[in-house]
């Protein structure tokens, strides 16, 4: 067997992301606001405050220290300390947040949905300010990614698939 279990717990959370900055130092989220953070691979995990209870839905890391969490209800979540403390940050509404991914300390975007216009967002200030990218997509988009400043693909729950080589602009 090549996969081992390794979170027990009695009550344990229903996860839905993973992420990992390198082969000790990772997260796990999802349901009830729960982040789950290891420093061993995940052979120990411990529990960090979200101070939500929404469905978290996507993670990401630029380094071991900072990081960003999105889920339901407009909740985007940031870290500059491993996650010893989220701080919630405003994109100006409050529809769900499907996916986030950051390139660096400033440049981020992520997928936003209201049931019916689904959007991307972009901040090139480390998040302290969102804007609509002009893409409007027909479906609900459902992941984000980025190689660099301009080189970026998303997937909608149809099955498309979108790229960009100008950063989204």
């Amino acid at each position: 067997m090549t996969w081992h279990q390794q979170y027990y717990g009695s009550n344990q959370p229903k996860l839905s992301k993973v992420f990992f900055v390198d082969k000790e130092v990772g997260w796990a989220i999802g349901e009830g606001g729960n982040i789950l953070r290891t420093t061993s691979g995940g052979k120990e995990w411990s529990s960090q405050n979200s101070g939500t209870l929404v469905q978290l839905y996507d993670v990401n890391f630029v380094s071991k220290n900072e990081g960003w969490i999105v889920g339901r209800d407009g909740v985007l979540l940031h870290t500059t300390n491993t996650g010893e403390s989220w701080t919630a940050v405003s994109v100006g509404h409050n529809n769900s947040i499907n996916s986030v991914h950051f390139t660096d300390a400033t440049q981020g975007w992520i997928t936003t949905s209201d049931g019916s216009s689904p959007r991307i967002m972009y901040t090139s200030d480390g998040g302290s300010s969102w804007q609509f990218q002009n893409f409007v997509p027909l479906y609900a988009l459902t992941s984000i990614y980025f190689t660099d400043s301009l080189n970026g693909w998303v997937t909608d729950y149809r099955g498309n698939i979108y790229h960009t080589t100008s950063g989204g602009q």
